[in-house]
């Protein structure tokens, strides 16, 4: 038992740590050692000096001293190749490891994971259609996609199928991406409000607004796969009604599904021709 509660000279460091235990307890030791060789090469000697005529006494006290000096030669050679490699090996120091910080996952204003925000609701359509592409299959399968999330102003009644299955892609690839929340693809606007008329307006249903969530809208910005970066003024039409359908937006997108997305403010302007 070389624990201190017996009081034994190593204990002498008070840190409390086990390397400060360990340290002690080899300097002591070696220092015993030591020792030790020292009375066995004195007692070699004596002996030696005692057993003068007898040649086999003789022996014995030179086997003595031999052996002492060659454990005093081991004892400094493997401190000395230790502290020649790393000092630390005889020199032990406990190392203070840090706390870890767990970055807690932050969620939007008003908003639990995995659902919407508070000021929404959900709002059922039972004539829109998409196509998805499931893992394992070679086709497509067509999927209904009844349900969207609107802000409580807001309105789709008589916003058009297409724009409603541009909503319902997008949120299919949030999902089968993992890039950003679909339950967070919120309708802000439809054919509420005061919007222009025109062919290419929300008043015509060709268009939506969609909250600028930082999720989605850092994957739109990265220009996935299958969409493309449009530069201001791009895709001039000549209808009337929210620019006639260009981009009139410094960040503005072309999705895969040919659907242009003007970034403003706090939404996204979505316009399905």
């Amino acid at each position: 038992d070389i624990s201190c509660d017996q009081q034994y000279p190593w204990c002498k460091d008070k840190s409390g740590d086990i390397a400060g235990l360990v340290k002690n307890f080899y300097n002591y030791a070696l220092a015993a050692v030591g020792v030790a060789a020292l009375g066995a090469i004195i007692f070699g000697g004596v002996k030696y000096t005692v057993s003068a005529g007898n040649p086999s006494g003789q022996a014995d006290a030179i086997s003595w001293i031999t052996g002492a000096v060659w454990g005093l030669v081991l004892l400094l050679g493997a401190n000395l190749l230790l502290r020649t490699i790393n000092p630390k090996l005889v020199n032990l120091e406990m190392t203070k490891l840090e706390g870890v910080k767990v970055k807690q996952k932050t969620t939007q204003p008003n908003q639990r994971p995995g659902e919407a925000f508070k000021d929404t609701k959900t709002v059922e359509r039972n004539d829109v259609v998409i196509k998805v592409k499931l893992a394992g299959k070679d086709k497509d399968i067509t999927s209904q996609a009844k349900n969207f999330t609107l802000k409580n102003n807001a309105s789709i009644d008589g916003t058009k199928k297409e724009t409603l299955a541009e909503v319902a892609y997008l949120k299919n690839e949030g999902a089968s991406t993992g890039k950003f929340n679909p339950n967070l693809v919120i309708i802000t606007s439809g054919t509420d409000g005061q919007h222009e008329a025109g062919k290419n307006s929300h008043a015509s249903g060709n268009k939506v607004d969609l909250r600028a969530n930082q999720q989605m809208s850092n994957y739109i910005e990265s220009v996935p796969s299958g969409w493309k970066k449009l530069n201001k003024g791009d895709n001039k039409g000549d209808n009337k009604g929210d620019m006639g359908g260009k981009c009139f937006e410094n960040e503005c997108y072309l999705s895969p599904r040919g659907a242009i997305y003007n970034k403003e403010k706090d939404h996204w302007d979505i316009l399905v021709k």
